[in-house]
């Protein structure tokens, strides 16, 4: 299956349209994307271009509130959301990489050059320059 059918380029074609208010073929990318690629991925979280994606984003969940820097690598079954209803920012700052299974959940900020484990938790922010695993709540 070529690029286009990927559900970061689905993503990307409904952040465009949050942008110029076209708000039916936002929720269109969105379903194509929940359905097709068994991942949510808001219109209204940001996704520098230069992040790629293993298998395509398949089984990914990003909230409204994401933020991802440039030159970060997100594997499968990855989840970055809002563990309460205050809607604060995730951020995963540049050349980040996420292994599978991981859950980032917020209000954290992952610093630049982490890698972040498989099946790792974090529940707190991480520094840059570091390796997680695990359960990490104290950074």
């Amino acid at each position: 299956m070529s690029q286009r059918f990927s559900a970061v380029c689905k993503y990307r074609r409904a952040s465009w349209s949050q942008q110029h208010t076209l708000h039916l073929f936002v929720r269109i990318c969105e379903m194509w994307i929940l359905l097709v690629r068994n991942s949510f991925i808001s219109a209204e979280c940001q996704i520098d271009k230069d992040t790629s994606f293993e298998n395509k984003g398949f089984g990914v969940a990003f909230s409204k509130c994401t933020h991802i820097g440039k030159n970060g690598l997100i594997a499968q079954r990855v989840f970055v959301g809002d563990r309460s209803n205050n809607r604060e920012a995730q951020v995963i700052s540049n050349d980040c990489f996420t292994c599978a299974g991981a859950a980032i959940l917020s209000p954290i900020k992952v610093g630049s050059n982490v890698a972040v484990g498989i099946n790792a938790i974090l529940l707190n922010g991480a520094p840059s320059i570091a390796v997680w695993k695990g359960l990490l709540q104290n950074a």
